[in-house]
């Protein structure tokens, strides 16, 4: 491999990083922006939820269109538009320009992580799984350091929130240049020999597939977000302690990056571990609702970091390996799937907690992590059943 092809992957990985601190970041932030505001629970949900809305529709227009008009422009273009967010966020007077900045940078987040996971495809083929768990390593590791990083400019430097969007904005602002100069193979189409293609195409079910797929990442990425989002809630809110969200938040996503490495080693695995990954995390979400002491609680969240972080390289591999000669329109799908989750449910999380309470939030989430499981057993009927794919051992 050329130099220059070889600079994509130390490229998608500051990407993917520069996405983690804004998510980590985020979510530490969410209380203190509503705060700022003088917005309500719900309000503040729907700040979420205008990201994760453009999540949602921005992939379904460019997935599609980076196959055919190439995937590196397609990201430079994305992370123009994330830089173009995260500085109208910094400059916004009020709560509605800050929803829009929340809007436009989730529009090029969206379509930056899905067509950056659609070119390893291409680029590394068989590997690409490893190389996928690899780079959401990176977004993990990014995911840690934005709340630590945050925290510590607001106590050291009397910083306020705005740190969150003007990090990843100076990293992307850096990474243009190297991004001009990568080298990215064309899309990968493999062909099926004619006496194959006739069974293939008989027995090939992609709606009972992609739907489990898309639904497992709707499901995946709800309780994803509803699981870190409302931390700082949950602390200060209920527990009534103040001052410790950032802690909670690093051992979640310092969990995830141990094990997406761990996952990209055990790729060939990957449909196993969806399934263990899953019901742990249902049983770790209701046992929430029992707990009280903080150490308890920090613990509860670094093991939901260790069986959250598989399910997303995982899916989206899978998504990937199957549709081969689609990668930009497969990956685009499921990230608008991501979209869904994280549009939905911090909106649903947030009228939960106002009629609810948070502990019962998370048993809502529990029940949801709970439906993921079904589903992952339906896909595996599909997958070995249905194509007759030897069983991994």
């Amino acid at each position: 491999m050329k130099n220059k092809e070889k600079m994509l992957f130390p490229v998608v990985c500051v990407l993917l990083l520069g996405l983690g601190v804004e998510t980590g970041g985020f979510q530490l932030s969410v209380l203190q922006m509503a705060k700022e505001f003088r917005i309500s629970t719900s309000s503040m949900g729907l700040m979420i939820g205008a990201q994760y809305g453009a999540i949602m529709l921005m992939p379904l227009i460019f997935g599609k269109c980076s196959d055919r008009w190439g995937k590196k422009y397609v990201i430079l273009g994305a992370m123009l538009v994330f830089l173009a967010g995260c500085l109208l966020i910094i400059a916004a007077p009020g709560y509605g320009a800050v929803l829009t900045g929340i809007f436009v940078l989730g529009s090029g987040y969206s379509v930056c992580e899905s067509t950056a996971t659609a070119v390893l495809t291409d680029q590394f083929a068989q590997k690409a799984g490893g190389y996928i768990s690899l780079t959401q390593s990176c977004f993990s590791l990014g995911a840690v350091a934005g709340p630590l990083l945050v925290d510590y400019g607001i106590r050291r430097f009397g910083m306020d929130w705005r740190l969150t969007f003007l990090m990843p904005a100076g990293l992307y602002a850096c990474m243009l240049i190297p991004l001009l100069f990568t080298k990215v193979r064309p899309l990968r189409r493999e062909t099926v020999p004619a006496g194959e293609n006739e069974n293939k195409e008989r027995r090939f079910r992609p709606d009972l597939v992609m739907g489990c797929l898309i639904f497992s990442m709707v499901i995946y990425v709800g309780i994803e977000n509803g699981t870190g989002y409302f931390a700082d809630t949950f602390l200060e809110l209920d527990l009534q302690i103040t001052g410790k969200a950032s802690g909670v938040i690093a051992a979640f996503w310092s969990a995830m990056i141990l094990s997406r490495i761990v996952s990209g080693i055990l790729y060939r695995l990957k449909r196993k571990l969806l399934l263990i990954c899953y019901t742990g995390s249902m049983m770790l979400l209701a046992g929430l609702y029992f707990v009280s002491d903080l150490s308890v609680v920090t613990l509860m969240f670094f093991l939901m970091g260790i069986f959250y972080g598989p399910v997303w390289p995982a899916l989206m591999g899978i998504a990937a390996e199957e549709y081969p000669g689609r990668t930009g329109a497969v990956t685009g799908l499921m990230a608008s799937a991501c979209g869904a989750g994280g549009a939905l449910f911090p909106v649903l999380m947030g009228w939960s907690l106002q009629l609810f309470g948070v502990r019962a939030s998370y048993l809502l989430m529990a029940a949801l992590a709970g439906l993921a499981v079904a589903s992952i057993l339906m896909l595996y009927r599909y997958l070995r059943g249905d194509w007759h794919i030897p069983s991994e051992k």
